[in-house]
């Protein structure tokens, strides 16, 4: 069964069944065969979908984000700043940025906390966690200073009553050619409750603090 948000933030009943499909493509998540708890959820959607259509709750598709009159999911792309401990100068190679739904795909509330205590192996395991959006990349050169910024595109507007966790981190080894994620130690993380995406481009609101969110971090 598929579940959808309204945008009063209320869950009602839709009609499609979630299992084997892809959660890319018709905005719908995915459909097919049965499934149930965090098994559905990468039907519904993947780390790369971009942008994410719907995430897994109790064993269903829900269309994340608001949407436009064409059905389409309305985005946002930010800055996020990544700031270290003043007067820290870690030797890293990689940056990862994720946005998290507030509500696992168990239907439990997820926290910054649970976030922070996972291994960082796990932080983007789609079967046990609603990732929204995420984006992940190396330096061309060292970064210089204690303020990293980060871009995160495609990131579904909220709906009502739903505020994201954003969580930045910084790894010592350089990007998977392949996967984008990030490879070597963890070098510092920091993850911020209650994000809102607002709708648009970073680049066309230069005056608009809501565009460039910083997210202190602390050394591993």
């Amino acid at each position: 069964m598929r579940v959808r948000f309204r945008e009063t933030g209320a869950l009602a009943l839709a009609l499609i069944a979630c299992g084997g499909g892809s959660g890319g493509g018709d905005g719908a998540g995915g459909a097919g065969g049965g499934g149930a708890g965090a098994a559905c959820t990468p039907a519904c959607a993947s780390l790369h979908d971009d942008p994410v259509r719907a995430i897994c709750l109790e064993g269903s598709c829900v269309d994340v984000g608001l949407r436009d009159d064409a059905g389409e999911v309305r985005l946002s792309s930010v800055m996020v700043y990544a700031r270290l401990p003043a007067g820290a100068i870690p030797t890293i190679r990689s940056y990862s940025t994720t946005a998290y739904h507030p509500l696992r795909p168990d239907g439990s509330s997820l926290s910054c906390a649970d976030l922070l205590a996972l291994p960082p192996e796990a932080r983007r395991d789609t079967g046990a966690l609603n990732v929204v959006a995420w984006h992940g990349n190396g330096f061309l050169a060292p970064p210089a200073g204690d303020t990293i910024p980060s871009p995160l595109s495609n990131v579904p507007v909220n709906e009502p009553g739903v505020r994201y966790l954003l969580l930045s981190e910084l790894y010592s080894g350089a990007p998977d050619s392949t996967t984008r994620l990030p490879t070597g130690a963890l070098v510092a993380h920091g993850c911020i409750e209650g994000f809102e995406a607002p709708e648009g481009r970073y680049a066309d609101h230069e005056d608009d603090p809501r565009f460039f969110v910083p997210v202190p971090l602390e050394l591993r």
